[in-house]
């Protein structure tokens, strides 16, 4: 059933650009600035201690602490059980890397590096601080 999930998600988030009016519209995810049932993407810079605070259920933009090359995100705060929120990085010329933990569960145990705005992952809270992956899709490189 899993493996349903994660190709049915898999198939929605790579749907070509000729279907994209269908994918904001009815589907509801935001992409590129779109807006839909997410609302329009909340940049959100990480802590010194790659700690991200967001506000909830939607969908997010992640940019490096002070604009630096690379960080670390490995702790999401302010997600009630069952918020599930889109996280993409903020910046092409920034790498944010997703660390797979105690606070961040992820597929295969495996980090997740973004680095292309079009990578995307899907979230959900399980409380206290934890959040445990549902899907990514990486953009390229």
């Amino acid at each position: 059933m899993r493996f349903y999930i994660s190709a049915l998600v898999w198939l929605l988030l790579t749907v070509p650009p000729a279907h994209a009016g269908l994918w904001e519209s009815e589907i509801g995810a935001s992409t590129g600035g779109s807006t839909g049932e997410w609302g329009a993407s909340t940049e959100i810079t990480l802590s010194a201690g790659g700690i991200a605070t967001l506000t909830g259920q939607g969908s997010y933009t992640i940019d490096t602490n002070a604009d630096g090359a690379t960080d670390d995100m490995v702790q999401i705060l302010g997600l009630a059980v069952g918020d599930e929120v889109i996280v993409a990085p903020d910046n092409d010329a920034r790498t944010v890397v997703v660390k797979n933990g105690v606070n961040l569960i992820l597929c295969r145990e495996t980090d997740f590096i973004m680095n292309n705005t079009g990578d995307r992952m899907i979230l959900q809270g399980l409380g206290a601080g934890v959040v445990v992956e549902l899907s990514r899709s990486s953009g390229g490189d």
